[in-house]
């Protein structure tokens, strides 16, 4: 099969061109491709066609692969792209009127027009080509102008940038609406969403946008065919027609920015409830995933691989999709090319794609199986070598491999890799695995959680990475925050994990189970992205009685063909250790016990009577011998046992003891004889005899081998890193988004408009710390800290290093010099330091004066002696120049702090409201937060998100309620009565939420939202709580919400929702500065706002940016 595959992916491919078919600017329907290219007429004659033959002369060969026919409106020509196999980016072009075809040559290209049938738009009114062709090469573009024959010499191809989503394995599949191309189908974008490339501003937008469903289901993340709604006159085309290779249904996507001003042919303007919204239409009849599509103003038309021709002759009217609308076939089928292996409609139909087509399909449901052409490549273009592991697969890179990394099937857009352990893996800096069934099925609650995060701070504590792996909703997860940590160790009753092993893999994440990895299926899933050392509590093994029930674990069979490093405590002792021994023998796996002697341990006592083939007596020695089996020419692995430590040997034989009284028990009982049985009941008994204190030793044991294994995996590194002549890898840090290749602000005159515009303070913060007694009148011995600082500024680097290059504008003052013409000292300092935080420097507004500069003078000990704050330049920005720039970067949401004077908060608040965007504030500080009250209430519910801590929060609702508008007709109306008060009561009653209750704080975020759109509101240690409306009640699951219907009113039929998020674990000794954490927790949610993902994993992204703040001295870090 290896051979097999790996020859199919290189042999060319023996199949003709499909057809296509196209409308001319009448929209009259032409057919091309097949033995004869016709003219079908408009779509009132489709009962009854009369097919017009076309001229044959210059005629492409429709030998390429992927072939698209595109319609110029202005010239009234066709253009088609990938017809020649022998010139892949070539345009034959078929001029409509004079009936005759032409070819233009083309130099620069890329080596393809791309991989699917909508891989290429043409812009409708500059006639210029857009392609992504492949991974490698990013997105081009050919402006053919005004060509309708052949031009003399060559048009240049032009490389327009790298797209800011992966592009490996991806079918693209685009078209165009509004001047903007939407990418569907990108692997990992949330269903109903695309992504946006602008063409008059050439730039990707760094999200994906959502176009909910109107009436029925949103459309999947998945590869398929798509096409625009021409519109006649030339005008701009506002919707798409996108066909998934699932075929669950035919969309239509509106994609629009300008409501109401726009009237289409009909005079009909759009109705605003179908802005950016999508609509249903049946699904094609033939489910063929190499067909071709195209649509008029009103029609939409499929040709397969055959020549068959369906259609909906009116499926839109004035913008929307028609009631009943159905296919049907026309009577005229385009007879295929003479000599021509067009594959079969079964060869084509919904049950095989490649690439992300397959994993569409598998997403929502539908049979997919990948070809063997696509598993070839999926495992050559997701493996990046790294210095101490084979393959390496990125998060943005499509799947993962499952076994053999020649031939890997990538479970595409299925994975998700922490920035922390990308880092790792890219630096080759050591990286440790732990499995996740201990979390679900292992240990009770809350041992299980507090002992994983034990294990993490184990792994960093000696320099290494902690990669922890889990299934959740359909993803394979390698690093977890704690809240999803938290999650699965506290699941709600509807989310309940299972148990994954290798075998339960494909099932697990097809049903979107979430799971708690093995020691088999963590291997695997830890071996395929180039992890290979893992730690663990003990491995499985041979049961009792598998001479009858063949009950043999499938984590000795993983070792024996899965290479690394996995480091236990033996194997429990109800087991056959004896036979355990045997099988990982014949699997051809290293064991060998870490110690004085060679007694392989049995988890609860250092000895099982039985001995180890191998003894490393150091961790020199077991590195020296895990990385010499890794390197061999056939890799093994090396199972290293690591004895409990002899402090606990008393209580473990009191538990062995135990142990060996269940055994006899069970042989007492005949339950011996019980097969698969018999494990579970040896171990409920063993609990019942040491009435838990078994639990105690299980953590105990776990953490010694997370400190062996960890220092083992750190020297294996270096002897990786040492034979290869590479140098040590830096600390391990987040890896900067792709867009950003090197720590400086991005050129102005290239920056696209800004996604996020942060109005406020910007600062230089000094530190001064004494390191003995300060001495008045004379300088004293100490350090000096300089940091950037601000909280406007802290928040626009949270946010820009969760985004795309240059999406944060930072709108602040710095000062000027005594002659005015150049930014002062710290002007200076302050935009490097936004140059290193990837910012731009566009915002920032020379004005007289100081730059703002924070100087404190710490004790030895920390605490504060005094300072000096100059932080009044940023109140020199007045109302017109903030509301300019507002209107003219138009961004998605604006972020302002209260730094800033009234009036110009009022004018931020009003602008955005008027201009239809979302706004979030930050109070800054309890005093200033009375700068934001007049813009509350002179416009009450324009302000979308507000971000306090709680006393902040106290303060705003003490104003609020002292006033004489306080809004409680609106409060009323949200009709929250005894159910909510008893929901908020269950949903307090958990340790970690009672303080929501007991500090009124649910209480006093409802009071203040007549002023308010939403809270997010910071409670330090004790989390993050989140209080909005929304459309549609939240699904059952994490977070856990109180969730309440708006009987009447303003907002009737929407929902309250009150969700809240537990901080990070932090010790106390591991944080260095509190300084900056809330900006930086705001800062992440400002990015998961704009971004459009799950609140749960832009909220998780940013508490995990809280502990990285709090571990640094640097405000954002």
């Amino acid at each position: 099969m290896v051979a097999f595959f790996a020859l199919a992916a290189l042999l060319p491919a023996l199949v003709a061109a499909v057809p296509c078919v196209q409308f001319d600017a009448q929209f009259n329907l032409y057919a091309f491709g097949g033995e004869q290219d016709v003219n079908l007429g408009p779509s009132s004659s489709w009962s009854s066609p009369s097919p017009k033959p076309l001229s044959t002369v210059g005629r492409p060969p429709f030998s390429g692969a992927n072939l698209q026919c595109l319609l110029s409106q202005s010239n009234n020509a066709v253009y088609v792209i990938g017809a020649d196999a022998a010139d892949a980016t070539s345009v034959y072009i078929y001029d409509i009127a004079g009936d005759k075809w032409s070819k233009q040559t083309t130099s620069g290209g890329p080596t393809s027009t791309g991989n699917s049938r909508s891989a290429a738009v043409l812009d409708h009114d500059t006639n210029v080509l857009f392609t992504i062709p492949s991974a490698s090469e990013g997105a081009y573009s050919l402006d053919l102008g005004l060509i309708t024959n052949t031009a003399a010499g060559t048009a240049a191809w032009s490389n327009v940038g790298t797209p800011p989503f992966p592009l490996t394995d991806y079918k693209v599949t685009a078209a165009l609406a509004s001047n903007h191309i939407l990418y569907f189908g990108v692997p990992s974008t949330p269903a109903g969403s695309a992504n946006v490339f602008v063409i008059h501003y050439s730039y990707f937008q760094p999200q994906a946008q959502a176009y909910p469903a109107v009436g029925g289901s949103n459309f999947p993340d998945s590869a398929g065919q798509a096409t625009s709604f021409l519109v006649q006159n030339n005008t701009v085309p506002y919707q798409v027609l996108y066909v998934p290779n699932d075929f669950s249904n035919s969309y239509v996507v509106t994609h629009y920015t300008d409501p109401g001003s726009y009237n289409i042919t009909t005079g009909s303007p759009m109705p605003t409830s179908l802005i950016n919204s999508t609509q249903i239409l049946p699904p094609p009849t033939s489910k063929d995933t190499n067909a071709a599509y195209a649509a008029s103003d009103s029609s939409v038309v499929q040709i397969d691989t055959q020549g068959n021709i369906y259609y909906i002759a009116n499926a839109v009217s004035n913008w929307q999709v028609a009631s009943g609308a159905s296919w049907s076939k026309l009577s005229y089928s385009l007879k295929p090319a003479t000599g021509t292996a067009a594959p079969t409609a079964s060869q084509t139909s919904a049950g095989s794609a490649s690439g992300s087509g397959a994993a569409g399909a598998s997403k929502t449901g539908a049979k997919g199986e990948a070809s063997s052409s696509g598993a070839a490549a999926t495992s050559s273009s997701t493996a990046k070598p790294s210095a101490a592991a084979p393959a390496l697969a990125r998060k943005d890179i499509l799947g993962f491999a499952l076994g053999c990394a020649a031939v890997a099937a990538a479970i595409n857009g299925r994975l998700v890799v922490t920035d922390e352990v990308e880092h790792a893996l890219e630096t080759g800096a050591p990286v440790v695995a732990l499995e996740t069934a201990i979390v679900t099925h292992g240990m009770p609650y809350p041992a299980n959680l507090t002992t994983a995060l034990s294990l993490e701070r184990i792994i960093r504590s000696h320099g290494a990475v902690p990669a922890t792996i889990a299934l959740r909703d359909g993803r394979v997860h390698i690093g977890l925050s704690q809240l999803e940590l938290d999650s699965l160790a506290n699941p709600d009753p509807s989310r309940q994990a299972v148990k994954v092993s290798r075998r339960d893999l494909a099932p697990a994440l097809a049903l979107r189970r979430d799971g708690g990895t093995t020691v088999a299926g963590t291997m695997v899933i830890a071996s395929s992205v180039g992890i290979q050392s893992f730690v663990t509590g003990g491995i499985g093994g041979v049961h009792r009685g598998a001479e009858s029930s063949m009950d043999i674990s499938a984590d000795l069979l993983e070792l024996g063909r899965t290479p690394m490093m996995v480091v236990c405590a033996g194997a429990k002792s109800i087991l056959d250790i004896p036979r355990t021994l045997e099988v990982l023998e014949t699997q051809g796996v290293c064991v060998a016990t870490f110690g004085e002697t060679a007694d392989f341990p049995a988890f609860y006592t250092p000895s099982s009577g039985v001995q180890s083939p191998w003894r490393v007596g150091s961790v020199s020695d077991a590195a020296a011998t895990v990385y010499t089996g890794l390197t061999l020419p056939s890799p093994t692995a090396t199972l290293l046992a690591v004895p409990i430590p002899a402090e606990y040997g008393p209580r473990g034989d009191k538990v062995q003891a135990a142990v060996e009284q269940a055994v006899r028990e069970s042989v007492e009982q005949g339950i011996d004889k019980r097969g698969k049985e018999v494990t579970p009941w040896l171990l409920k008994r063993v609990g019942e005899l040491t009435q838990g204190s078994a639990l105690e030793l299980n953590v105990k044991l776990i953490e010694n081998n997370a400190h062996i294994g960890t220092q083992v995996a750190v020297e294996v590194a270096q002897l990786a890193r040492a034979a290869a002549g590479a140098p040590a890898p830096q600390p391990a840090q987040p890896a900067l988004p792709s867009a950003v290749a090197e720590p400086a602000a991005p050129t102005a005159s290239h920056l696209p408009p800004p996604s996020v515009l942060v109005v406020g303070s910007a600062a230089i913060d000094l530190t001064s710390s004494v390191s003995g007694p300060l001495v008045p009148g004379t300088t004293t011995p100490g350090t000096v800290f300089v940091s950037p600082g601000g909280v406007g500024r802290n928040i626009a680097e949270a946010a820009q290093a969760l985004l795309p290059a240059g999406e944060v504008m930072l709108l602040s003052a710095v000062g000027t010099n005594a002659s005015g013409t150049d930014t002062d000292a710290f002007g200076d300092l302050l935009k490097l330091e936004l140059g290193k935080g990837g910012l731009r420097a566009d915002g920032l507004v020379p004005l007289p004066g100081a730059t703002s500069v924070c100087n404190l003078l710490l004790e030895k000990d920390g605490d504060l002696v005094g300072g000096v704050a100059d932080m009044d330049i940023v109140e020199g920005l007045t109302v017109e120049s903030v509301t300019r720039r507002l209107r003219d970067t138009a961004p998605k949401l604006v972020v302002f702090d209260c730094n800033l004077r009234p009036e110009v908060i009022e004018a931020i608040v009003a602008t955005s409201a008027e201009l239809g965007i979302p706004t979030l504030c930050d109070p800054t500080s309890t005093p200033k937060l009375n700068r934001l009250l007049p813009a509350l209430r002179a416009h009450p519910r324009a302000l979308t998100h507000l971000s306090p801590n709680q006393l902040e929060l106290d303060h705003l609702y003490a104003a609020i309620s002292e006033s004489d508008d306080n809004g409680w007709e609106f409060v009323n109306s949200i009709g929250l009565g005894p159910d909510w008060r008893a929901g908020l009561e269950a949903f307090s009653n958990r340790k970690h939420r009672d303080w929501i209750r007991n500090h009124g704080v649910a209480t006093k975020m409802v009071a203040c939202l007549p002023f308010v759109g939403g809270f997010w509101v910071k409670a330090g240690a004790a989390g993050l709580v989140h209080l909005r409306f929304e459309a549609s009640r939240p699904r059952e699951g994490w977070p856990e919400s109180l969730a309440h219907k708006v009987p009447s009113g303003p907002l009737e039929g929407q929902w309250l929702v009150l969700s809240h998020y537990p901080a990070p674990v932090i010790t106390p000794e591991e944080i260095v500065s509190t300084t900056g954490a809330g900006d930086t927790l705001v800062g992440g949610l400002v990015a998961g706002l704009v971004g459009g993902g799950p609140e749960i994993d832009f909220v998780s992204s940013a508490l995990e940016r809280v502990g990285r703040s709090l571990r640094s001295r640097r405000a954002v870090a």
